[in-house]
């Protein structure tokens, strides 16, 4: 029949993302483990997780002669990424998306993942580079943030306490989506409940306290 499969294909951003294979690797074992899991669950594993697709010769990314990186994915449609959030039911649904991300994912070695951007949560590095930044001060704008600051410096000792439960090992590494805004979760057009997470370029080891915390920023 006349049956149309839409795709959605996206350029990876070399300069953000310096191992574009390592990226999608991620994704690809990220999202096999959740189709697993969904599968066994009896759910609908064409909406509820998303679908790289693989090249003709086996690959689930394509770099062209311009040395672009590409990647497909199959297109979920009649399903909304919202910018804005309007209503409660709907920020709740966001957060329903990512809590099953990481229900699903428990069990996941997160070790096996490449770390796509080194020290992307460390808040104590964090910290150190907006302290070099103050000192040069090249925009010569410290004068206006004095209150910002002094609030910065009151709490540094907190800022890296998830970092330090880690690396104690006091708290586990889990796998971390590291970009929890509102439009990262697909709702259905329909019934407004949540699909699945999209964007997966950030997903990496990680604290489930960074997504929590991100996701209230």
């Amino acid at each position: 029949g006349n049956i149309r499969i839409y795709y959605t294909l996206q350029r990876i951003n070399a300069y953000v993302f310096n191992n574009p294979e390592a990226v999608v690797g991620n994704i690809a074992k990220v999202t096999e483990h959740i189709r697993k899991k969904i599968i066994e669950e009896k759910g609908d594993d064409r909406r509820s997780v998303l679908s790289l697709i693989k090249t003709k010769q086996g690959e689930y990314i394509f770099r062209d002669k311009r040395g672009d990186y590409w990647r497909a994915y199959r297109f979920i449609d009649n399903a909304d990424a919202l910018d804005v959030v309007n209503t409660a039911e709907q920020m709740e649904e966001v957060g329903r998306g990512f809590g099953r991300f990481q229900r699903l994912l428990t069990d996941y070695d997160a070790t096996q993942l490449y770390t796509t951007i080194p020290n992307f949560h460390n808040s104590t590095k964090r910290f150190y580079r907006f302290v070099k930044a103050l000192d040069e001060d090249r925009a010569n704008r410290a004068g206006e943030i004095e209150d910002e600051i002094e609030f910065i410096f009151d709490h540094r000792k907190m800022m890296g306490e998830i970092v330090k439960l880690l690396d104690d090992g006091v708290i586990p590494y889990r796998v971390t989506h590291n970009d929890t805004k509102a439009n990262n979760v697909l709702l259905d057009g329909e019934t407004g409940k949540a699909l699945c997470v999209i964007d997966l370029d950030t997903v990496m080891p990680g604290s489930v306290l960074f997504d929590y915390g991100d996701a209230i920023r």
